[in-house]
């Protein structure tokens, strides 16, 4: 049940270059494009960042999360990403 206030979390980290980190929570059922949920960051020794309240679509769905990089030469890291109850 994914009822009440939910978060996602986690920390980001650049490859010393600072490109900036993005992870977003997609509907992997519905095929949307659009992201549920972000979080970024342009840290390069890691940083703890939270995005604001998902809006869960209704019935049995599959969701994931997609990182990407700003530069494509550059890279990153998502570490310990979870979805936090709030309320």
């Amino acid at each position: 049940d994914m009822s009440g206030t939910w978060k996602l979390r986690g920390m980001l980290r650049g490859d010393g270059s600072t490109p900036t980190i993005t992870v977003a929570f997609i509907n992997l059922t519905d095929a949307s494009t659009t992201a549920l949920a972000t979080i970024s960051s342009s840290s390069t020794v890691g940083a703890p960042v939270e995005s604001g309240a998902i809006t869960f679509a209704s019935g049995t769905k599959s969701y994931g999360c997609k990182i990407k990089s700003d530069d494509a030469t550059k890279y990153g890291y998502a570490y310990g990403l979870e979805l936090v109850r709030t309320a």
